[in-house]
């Protein structure tokens, strides 16, 4: 497993984002001032395709990119930026601009703008807990927001598979399962045992499985095919919430609150003190980059394998991955 670093300039880069493919990848610059979208080439390097500059003193607080899948193995790209003067979510593609999403809640201070694995929805928090999702077929319209006064800075959310389940994490250890079309909000967390969550990511091929990344080296999964056992790991420190339900003939279990039947697994990892991002690679391999290391490991078979790895220098600033069948490239500055 090849893990290759894209450098960025320590000075001017704020934010990086990645296309799922790997192939695209945007970033903020100078403080927010402009938003570049650029294309890796087979070789490796860059090349700058797309930029926008500020046009008022407000500037831009978050970026993304959303690949659309056109035939036959094409994809199309759309580089996705908060416009903070417009309050809006702006979008930029090969083509020009598109119509921007005029948001309901405060683009300022925007902490995390994600789509689906597929790129038809989209899904924006900021760093006062709240919540917007949008589908993005055809005409792009809102279909759903709320506002988590509990958890006051969003960290992370992702897409299920199915694309009708958001979960969500907060960076003062909040997990949240949302189910849009129902109106439901369930909390996941235990509230005995909060756990700084900084990245969540959901299985996109055949599974159900759920990967958690954050403070402390270890990987927590929910719905994963076939539990991990990894004797490393102590599972009574999971972060999950357990409610006691009864079988039918009036033996008691335990189930992870808002997410019946959900198994719990955990991963010890040696990526550093807290893992930053993390991220699946079809469904039997994931990636973990930590503040020590980037590494990949393989959750099929009867125990987890570690089938890749790279060291960070510890003075690198890293701002994110993107993960394909056999390359990761690293962001960072």
């Amino acid at each position: 497993m090849d893990i290759t670093y894209c450098r960025f300039p320590a000075d001017a880069t704020d934010q990086v984002a990645f296309a799922n493919h790997g192939e695209w990848l945007s970033c903020l610059l100078n403080g927010g001032r402009k938003v570049i979208g650029s294309m890796r080439g087979s070789t490796g390097d860059v090349h700058q395709a797309l930029e926008v500059n500020a046009t008022t003193d407000y500037g831009f607080s978050c970026v993304g990119m959303r690949e659309i899948f056109v035939d036959k193995g094409i994809w199309d790209i759309e580089v996705l930026f908060a416009n903070i003067a417009d309050n809006a979510i702006a979008r930029l593609s090969r083509k020009g601009k598109e119509t921007p999403l005029r948001l309901s809640i405060d683009a300022s201070n925007l902490s995390v703008l994600r789509t689906s694995y597929d790129g038809r929805y989209l899904g924006c928090g900021n760093g006062d807990g709240q919540l917007e999702l949008w589908h993005m077929d055809m005409g792009p319209h809102r279909y759903f927001c709320h506002n988590l006064r509990e958890a006051p800075s969003i960290a992370d959310m992702s897409f299920m598979r199915n694309n009708l389940e958001v979960l969500l994490a907060s960076s003062n250890g909040m997990l949240f399962h949302i189910e849009p079309g129902k109106d439901s909000v369930n909390a996941l967390h235990d509230d005995d045992q909060l756990w700084p969550c900084y990245s969540i990511d959901c299985q996109h091929d055949s599974g159900h499985g759920i990967v958690f990344g954050g403070e402390g080296d270890t990987l927590w999964f929910l719905n994963l095919e076939h539990r991990l056992k990894d004797e490393a790991v102590n599972m009574s420190q999971h972060p999950f919430g357990l409610s006691r339900g009864r079988t039918v003939t009036g033996g008691t279990y335990h189930y992870v609150t808002g997410m019946p039947g959900a198994s719990v697994s955990g991963l010890r990892t040696n990526v550093g003190s807290y893992i930053k991002q993390v991220r699946f690679i079809g469904d039997d391999l994931v990636c973990a980059m930590g503040t020590k290391a980037t590494e990949v490991w393989k959750i099929s078979g009867e125990k987890p394998s570690l089938v890749g790895r790279r060291q960070h220098n510890r003075d690198s600033r890293l701002l994110g991955l993107a993960a394909q069948a056999d390359l990761i490239l690293v962001g960072v500055a």
